[in-house]
């Protein structure tokens, strides 16, 4: 989450931590600050697609980004988005990694706009 959420949504943020404290931890990452996840997540090569990979999509693909994510940055995800044929980029303003937890209406407004544009896409063709 962006780091104003919880200082302008308390609730949610206690919320948030709840639900977060029931995922197992991920190799001692969770007691890192935010500043060195982001940078490790950055650093590592693992599981990420390679650029070939990325250009041979071809699923419609929605990038729906918080516009204050630490770790899918919106810089980084607008050049992959470039990349990926039959793709949308949306920058969510405000919101961190966890757009759909943060701003919930834009997330669905989104997602519900992308999938009308294209559910029933593939069958025509």
């Amino acid at each position: 989450m962006c780091e104003r959420y919880p200082r302008e949504h308390p609730e949610g943020a206690f919320l948030y931590q709840q639900l977060n404290a029931l995922n197992a931890p991920l190799s001692g990452q969770m007691a890192l600050d935010r500043a060195e996840l982001s940078a490790q997540a950055r650093s590592s090569r693992m599981g990420v697609p390679t650029v070939d990979e990325i250009r041979k999509l071809k699923v419609p693909t929605l990038f729906l980004v918080g516009g204050e994510d630490l770790l899918a940055p919106p810089e980084i995800m607008r050049m992959i988005s470039v990349l990926v044929q039959n793709s949308a980029y949306v920058e969510v303003p405000g919101s961190g990694h966890s757009t759909y937890f943060e701003n919930a209406h834009a997330f669905n407004q989104h997602v519900g706009a992308f999938l009308a544009a294209h559910v029933g896409q593939e069958a025509s063709k």
